[in-house]
């Protein structure tokens, strides 16, 4: 863990990505950071430092209304066809 420490303390995001919310869990080990990346070539340049280090799942996410009206979008035009 002092490891990650000293990396973290030195470490600076890439240029364009926006960290959000960084949260570690109260149980100690891992934690959960929201991010903003314009390109996943920002989220692999941020995590690749700690690679040796730490394990890192990535999931992009979209807000509600966005999903819900990409799947309309998609039920409409399997219903078409």
């Amino acid at each position: 863990m002092r490891r990650i420490y000293q990396l973290f303390l030195a470490w600076e995001p890439p240029e364009g990505l926006s960290i959000r919310f960084h949260y570690i869990y109260a149980s100690g080990g891992r934690g959960l950071a929201v991010v903003d990346a314009p390109d996943p070539g920002l989220i692999r340049e941020a995590t690749s430092p700690f690679s040796g280090v730490l394990e890192f799942d990535c999931e992009p996410v979209l807000s509600a209304p966005e999903a819900l009206a990409i799947a309309q979008q998609a039920n409409e035009w399997s219903d078409s066809v």
